[in-house]
C-alpha cells in the first residue's frame, strides 16, 4: 500500500477519533445532568478499565503493564485523569462547543512551554498564531462581560493540565505501550472520582446517566485507538490538522442534542482558534522539512528569535 493510501486512512482515522472524543463529551454531559461529576468519572473510569483490560488481553500486553509503573507515567496519567474531572464539571454547566474551543488553546500553551522548558526557538509567525489563538479564546470566554462564565476558568485550568500531560508524554520512552498508559489513567480516574463519595451527594444513577457513562467510556477508548492508528500509520503533518475537526463535531452535538447555538462572537473565536492551530501545525511541518534539508535552511525559514 502506498503512502497516499496510508495518509488517506490516517485522515479518516483522525476524523473518526475526534468524532468519538466529542461524542464522549456529549454522553458525559448527558450523564452529568443527573448525577455528580465525580460519580460520572467513577462510572466512566470503571468501564474504561474493563474495556482496556479486554483490549490488553486480546493483544497479549499484560506483561508490558509493569513498564508504565513509573513516576513520569503517573504524572502524565494523573494530569489526564484530573482533566477528565474538570471537563465533566465544565460540560455540566457550559455549552459543549465552548468547552472544546477553550480546551483547544492547549497547542498555544504547549508552544510557550516549549520555549520556557526546552529552550525551543519560535519565530514571529508562530508567536502571531499564538496571539490569534488567545484572542479567539477571549472571544469565547468573554471576560469582563455579562456573558462571562466562571466555569470557563475550570476549562482553562484543564488546558494547563493538558500541557503538563503532553510535556510528560514527550519525555516517555518510545517502548512504553499506549494501552497500559490508558489503563493507568482510567484507574486513577476511578480513584479521583471515587473520592467524591465522601462528599455525601452520590445517589443511585438512573438508567440514562448510567448508560451514558458506559457509552462515554466506550467512545473514549475507541477514540484513543483511532488516534493512535492515525498518528502511527500516516504522516503526522498530514493528519494532525484534522484534530481541529473536533470543534465541528462539538458544535453539531451541541446544536442537535442540547439546543446549544453558539453566539456570533463565540463562532468567530472558535474559527480563530482552529485557524491559528492549523497554521501552527503547518509551520511546524515546514520547519521539519527545512531541518531535513539542512540546519541553515531551517534557521532562515524560522526567522529571528522573538
Amino acid at each position: 500500500m502506498n503512502r497516499s493510501s496510508d495518509n488517506s486512512r490516517g485522515i479518516v482515522a483522525m476524523i473518526g477519533s475526534t468524532a468519538l472524543f466529542s461524542a464522549n463529551d456529549a454522553a458525559t454531559k448527558i450523564a452529568a445532568k443527573s448525577i455528580p461529576p465525580t460519580e460520572v468519572v467513577a462510572i466512566r473510569g470503571g468501564f474504561t478499565v474493563l474495556f482496556v483490560l479486554l483490549i490488553i488481553g486480546w493483544r497479549g500486553e499484560f506483561g508490558l503493564v509493569r513498564k508504565v509503573l513509573t513516576p513520569l507515567v503517573m504524572l502524565r496519567s494523573g494530569s489526564e485523569a484530573l482533566v477528565g474531572l474538570l471537563l465533566i464539571i465544565a460540560l455540566a454547566l457550559m455549552p459543549i462547543a465552548d468547552v472544546t474551543a477553550i480546551l483547544l488553546i492547549q497547542p498555544f500553551l504547549l508552544t510557550i512551554a516549549g520555549v520556557l522548558l526546552f529552550k525551543e526557538t519560535v519565530g514571529w509567525r508562530r508567536w502571531s498564531a499564538v496571539a490569534v489563538g488567545f484572542l479567539g479564546m477571549l472571544l469565547v470566554v468573554k471576560p469582563g462581560t455579562g456573558a462571562f462564565e466562571f466555569t470557563s476558568l475550570v476549562v482553562i485550568l484543564a488546558a494547563f493540565l493538558v500541557v503538563v500531560r503532553d510535556v510528560a508524554t514527550r519525555k516517555l520512552a518510545s517502548d512504553i505501550p499506549t494501552t497500559p498508559i490508558v489503563l493507568v489513567t482510567a484507574l486513577l480516574g476511578v480513584m479521583i472520582g471515587g473520592s467524591g463519595v465522601f462528599a455525601g451527594n452520590w445517589r443511585a444513577p438512573g438508567l440514562e446517566p448510567f448508560v451514558a457513562s458506559v457509552v462515554a467510556a466506550a467512545f473514549f477508548v475507541f477514540a484513543i485507538i483511532l488516534g493512535v492508528i492515525a498518528l502511527r500509520e500516516a504522516d503526522v503533518s498530514v493528519v494532525a490538522p484534522f484534530r481541529y475537526s473536533l470543534v465541528v463535531f462539538a458544535v453539531l452535538y451541541g446544536v442537535f442534542l442540547f439546543g446549544e447555538f453558539p453566539d456570533t462572537w463565540s463562532l468567530v473565536g472558535i474559527a480563530l482558534i482552529a485557524a491559528a492551530g492549523v497554521y501552527m501545525l503547518h509551520r511546524e511541518a515546514m520547519l521539519r522539512g527545512q531541518m531535513r534539508a539542512g540546519p541553515s535552511a531551517a534557521a532562515a525559514e524560522r526567522g529571528p528569535r522573538t
